[in-house]
């Protein structure tokens, strides 16, 4: 049986590499067709080559890489082993099969298949290379400038073919990774061979240690096999010391596998005995590792031997724990795919290269050019010499010998994001596919995530307390562990404190000399003028003090061994640093991920949260209280809390057509519905209009009706399913959240009569303060509305693109927008009453304005940087006003509540007679307010006016 089944495939983008030399390499066309690199060719074919490239793939490839931005990828790469227990012709036949599993017929891609001799010429290396463009085939023809333009969702006939982005995130990978793995075990399977796995060994071992499989895990607890290709191909000579480094890992890791391996195979022979003695290395190695003494639990980040979790909320804990570290790995795989961008990477090798040099000279350079292009050349004189110089340092970066050394580098940094991403998509796929999801969040009841959140804000309260002290030791501990504040401590009582006096005088005499040179310089003084020689003597002076005290300084620093002596002092109190910084890592990484849990936990349950906590809230302060008031109180806040539950179950949609609609909406960011509202409205009102107008409208519908249609696609119509199951799912999670509530509310004992047992005075008292209550809230109530309307008029992009565009045209854009709101209605109004001449007329002077508004939109370019910047501040005082709205009606609801309750209760006389008129008014207007039979306590207002006037007939 043979162990070490062979996976190796790896994916990566172009990254700025030549699509037409990738493929002629692959190929093994032009330069590379002869030699021993032709030789190892065993198969190439091409599939998909839309018409302008009909049979010459090697065309496709070269207008990929003219047609595409060197930001984007003009293709993709598959590299991956094949089974040398196959033959030849076996092999082939699952590569072709992999590629059409992927690709099917909807994209372009090319395939070879190479073979050679390994480098310890025992087996036959044989692989595949697939390159794949991430543009879709749509049917639609097109030239091979247009194939590769931007997508055009609207008119995809017009623009170039859609790029597919799931290939760039790690669900593609995996997919790819996950597809050939089906793919190459089906034939492994039938020829009786081992078959592969495309998961990590960390992955395999872990899976192997939750089935009990203690033998095979010890097995796969090794090294990986993996190294770039071209380090082995590279002359040992050559190699720097980290290439020696990892050749030599990859070579023990090697031997590591094949002694495993034999082992195994020993001892898979008596395996119930022999997988008993695992287990139990590995749980003493655990234990002694962890510190645990006891056998209660053994359990480690990955997985939990004995004694799995049992409580929902340690299943939960994991759970949210697990959430936490996906997102951060998120963050990190998106980072890297930011940063393996061309530009961005040639920026970190530049970097790495020059130690932030290059970047702060470039940045010198381009200043000092934008200020030569604004002033005459006499004003730039005295920048001249400065700007050749760095004129001179950014060149030496063109030549041959730094082009090198800089692609040499980019390539060793992409090698590693690809091998770090690579882990990171592993361990994104291990953790998704862990067996602590979040669905066991519904095990927990709304109380014990209450006091969870609770839990998690205390424990992140006392780590901010320990941070801030550690913060505080780490500066405390850096300023004692300061080399130069050491040095100068040893050599002031070295040398009686007159180390420093010495010091600062060689400082100055420095400063001084550079100083008169600089201005020597300036001045461009004839050598022989009496001026210049004065200077120049003055320029020895100084440079003779300066050489006399630095002399002193490096003889006393030498005769006494400083450097050694402070290395000495400052070894222990680095050791000490070291150890309060990782003290510091471990602070700051908990904060982090407490802070991601409870984000995790308030997103996922946020709307759900504020209702419990506000339910719970007044159960407890109805329990707690003796008071009849304010049990009446608390007793009908949660009873309109139940209402607003009730409310919000009913408006959950389960309707399959309706929430189809409203997933189309929102995948086409908002056009689906509006070219459909603006369908009906043509057939409502098509039958009312003139015959020209009829005739417009007709058109406009069929340019509707074709926008519709190639919105419509199979794809999009595959979104919208997947969305509607989506919102299947999460409505009738919140349907049970919402029921969970509801259980609670109804286990509670209400008082709903406590206020029947006050006196006259109290009552009076009670309605008297309700009353008064419901004015100010009103009014209220109307203030933020009227703010909010204000501040949604400042946070309109339109008005702000508006007042930008009228201060850059002294108000001559405003004007222009005022009248061509006036013409508009002008216009409607004159074609409905057969006025044709005169529309046309005021028709042309639109377009007139139009054009002109168009022509200060296109000069006065507004960068979308100036509107966010415009909108930051309006937007969060929005957020406050609304916030603030919202907690109004919900007291205006309470109160509402209150007094309907108190009308139909006996002892309290409350007719529209004894009600004043203001007060009166308050009630008409909340009955006529738009959403009075729910939104705002509407159902009270009417029911309370209608007793009135029902008392008032009687």
């Amino acid at each position: 049986m043979i162990i070490l089944a062979i996976y190796n495939l790896t994916v990566a983008p172009s990254n700025g590499h030549s699509s037409l030399e990738k493929y002629l390499y692959n190929a093994r066309e032009g330069k590379y067709s002869v030699g021993e690199r032709g030789e190892e060719l065993v198969y190439k074919e091409n599939f998909n080559l839309p018409t302008f490239a009909k049979d010459n793939a090697s065309f496709f490839w070269e207008c990929a890489e003219s047609y595409t931005s060197k930001l984007e990828n003009s293709y993709r790469k598959i590299e991956f082993s094949l089974p040398h227990e196959l033959s030849i012709k076996e092999n082939i036949e699952i590569a072709k099969r992999l590629g059409e599993k992927l690709f099917k017929d909807e994209y372009v891609y090319s395939l070879s298949i190479h073979n050679k001799r390994n480098v310890d010429d025992t087996l036959n290396n044989i692989h595949c290379h697939i390159m794949f463009n991430e543009k879709v085939l749509d049917g639609v023809e097109r030239s091979e400038e247009t194939f590769f333009k931007r997508y055009n969702n609207i008119n995809p006939e017009r623009g170039g073919s859609r790029k597919v982005e799931k290939w760039r995130q790690f669900e593609g990978l995996y997919e790819i990774r996950q597809t050939w793995e089906r793919v190459c075990n089906e034939k492994l399977k039938e020829k009786g061979i081992e078959l592969i796995d495309c998961r990590s060994l960390k992955a395999r071992r872990i899976e192997a240690l939750q089935n009990g499989d203690y033998l095979k895990a010890d097995f796969l607890d090794r090294e990986p096999i993996n190294i770039n290709g071209k380090l082995l191909r590279k002359d040992r000579e050559t190699l720097t010391l980290d290439e020696k480094q990892e050749v030599e890992r990859f070579e023990l890791a090697i031997k590591v596998a094949k002694l495993k391996e034999k082992e195994y195979r020993i001892k898979i022979k008596n395996y119930a005995e022999e997988n008993a003695k695992a287990k139990e290395e590995f749980i003493n190695k655990v234990r002694e590792e962890f510190g645990i003494t006891s056998k209660e639990v053994v359990q480690t980040s990955d997985f939990v031997v004995e004694n799995k979790l049992e409580t929902p909320k340690e299943i939960f804990d994991n759970a949210v724990e697990m959430e936490a570290l996906k997102v951060d790995l998120t963050k990190k795989l998106n980072k890297i795919d930011y940063n393996s961008q061309p530009d961005k990477l040639r920026e970190i090798v530049m970097q790495q290269l020059t130690k932030g040099e290059y970047a702060k000279k470039l940045d010198r350079y381009n200043k000092l050019k934008d200020f030569k292009e604004l002033v005459y050349d006499k004003n730039f004189k005295e920048y001249e010499e400065e700007f050749e110089s760095l004129n001179t340092y950014l060149r030496t970066f063109e030549t041959s010998y730094m082009q090198d050394k800089i692609l040499a580098k980019e390539r060793y940094i992409r090698d590693k994001y690809m091998e770090r991403r690579e882990e990171i998509v592993e361990e994104l796929h291990l953790l998704r596919n862990n067996s602590y999801q979040l669905k066991y969040i519904d095990d927990v009841t709304p109380n014990e995530l209450f006091l969870y959140i609770k839990e998690i804000q205390s424990n992140l309260k006392d780590l901010f307390i320990q941070k801030e002290v550690i913060d505080k030791q780490v500066e405390e501990q850096k300023a004692i562990a300061d080399y130069e504040k050491i040095k100068l401590d040893i050599c002031q009582k070295l040398s009686q404190n007159k180390y420093l006096e010495i010091k600062e005088l060689a400082v100055e005499y420095e400063a001084r000399y550079f100083k008169t040179k600089e201005e020597l310089e300036r001045k461009k003084l004839d050598p022989t003028s009496y001026e210049y020689r004065v200077n120049m003597n003055v320029l020895k002076e100084y440079e003779k003090d300066y050489r006399k005290y630095k002399g002193t300084i490096d003889r006393f620093e030498i005769k006494h061994d400083i450097k050694e002596l402070v290395e000495e002092a400052i070894k222990e109190s680095r050791e000490k640093l070291k150890e309060l910084r990782q003290q510091q890592d471990d602070i700051h990484g908990r904060i982090k991920l407490n802070s991601d849990k409870l984000k995790i936990m308030k997103e996922y349950r946020k709307e759900i949260n504020n209702e419990f906590w506000e339910i719970k809230t007044l159960k407890d302060k109805l329990e707690d209280s003796n008071d009849p008031l304010d049990r009446f109180k608390n007793s009908v806040a949660i009873l309109v809390a139940k209402d607003k539950l009730i409310s919000q179950k009913g408006k959950i949609e389960f309707s399959y057509e309706a929430l189809e609609e409203k997933a189309k909406d929102l995948l086409s960011k908002g056009q689906w519905k509006k070219i459909n509202d603006r369908l009906d409205e043509i057939d409502r009102t098509i039958n009312q209009e003139f015959l020209y107008e009829q005739d417009k409208l007709l058109i406009e519908k069929e340019e509707l009706i074709k926008k519709l249609s190639n919105l419509n696609t199979d794809n999009f119509k595959e979104k919208v399913k997947v969305k509607v199951e989506e919102m299947l799912e999460k409505n009738s999670k919140k349907s049970k959240e919402i029921d969970k509530l509801l259980n609670i509310v109804n286990t509670v004992e209400l008082d709903l009569t406590s206020p029947k047992n006050l006196s006259p005075d109290k009552k009076e008292e009670l309605v008297t303060d309700i009353r008064k209550n419901i004015t100010d809230l009103f009014d209220l109530k109307n203030d933020l509305t009227e703010k909010i309307k204000i501040k949604e008029k400042e946070c309109d992009i339109k008005e702000i693109k508006k007042e930008i565009l009228n201060q850059h045209t002294n108000g001559v854009y405003g004007k222009l927008c005022e009248e061509k709101e006036e013409i508009i209605p002008r216009m409607e109004g004159l074609r409905k009453i057969n006025q044709h001449d005169h529309a046309t007329s005021m028709e042309t002077k639109l377009k007139h304005i139009n054009e002109k508004l168009r022509n200060f939109e296109i000069e006065f370019i507004i960068p979308s940087e100036t509107i966010m910047l415009r909108l930051e501040k309006p937007q969060k005082e929005l957020a406050v006003l609304k916030d603030q709205e919202k907690h109004v009606k919900d007291k205006l609801k309470v109160l509402l509540k209150q007094y309907s309750l108190l009308k139909e209760m006996e002892g309290f006389e409350m007719t529209r007679r004894n009600e004043s008129s203001t007060f009166m008014s308050i009630l008409n207007r909340l009955k006529k307010s738009k959403g009075n039979s729910q939104g705002t306590g509407g159902y009270f207002h009417a029911k309370v006016i209608r007793d009135d006037e029902d008392r008032d007939r009687d």
